[in-house]
């Protein structure tokens, strides 16, 4: 999928939704398996999204949402 890839429409979806103005992609892409662990709803991987932007201080000031 686009996240495992670190780009695409899901990515660009996500990154509007939260109003970043920076590239999230490479952050989801290297905590996909942190993201998808196991047999995860929609609703949880939304969170776990939410969950590793904010992990990143720098990332999740550039979400408008978010910071």
């Amino acid at each position: 999928g686009d996240i495992a890839r670190g780009q695409g429409e899901t990515i660009s979806a996500l990154s509007t939704y939260m109003g970043c103005s920076s590239n999230i992609g490479p952050a989801l892409k290297a905590n996909y398996s942190t993201i998808f662990n196991g047999d995860v709803k929609a609703n949880e991987i939304t969170d776990s999204v939410i969950s590793t932007i904010l992990a990143n201080p720098e990332l999740a000031k550039t979400c408008n949402t978010l910071g």
